[in-house]
């Protein structure tokens, strides 16, 4: 589990990260319904794992760069 000042500070829909694995239980109503069904995102203030493990990418390339 990482704990982050950064996280436990943030407003719901500021934090939205890539879902690289696993399933969530959105509980948002920042997402729209087609980006909740796609599982590509999350925002991590609210939303749960819907079973077992997630990976999540918490260190995008900065000014959207890719990897």
């Amino acid at each position: 589990m990482i704990e982050s000042e950064v996280l436990l500070r943030s407003t719901c829909g500021t934090r939205e990260t890539e879902v690289l694995d696993g399933e969530f239980d959105h509980r948002d109503a920042v997402l729209t319904d087609d980006e909740t069904a796609a599982n590509d995102t999350t925002m991590v203030c609210v939303s749960r794992a819907k079973n077992g493990r997630l990976v999540l990418d918490l260190c995008p390339p900065p000014n959207g760069q890719e990897r």
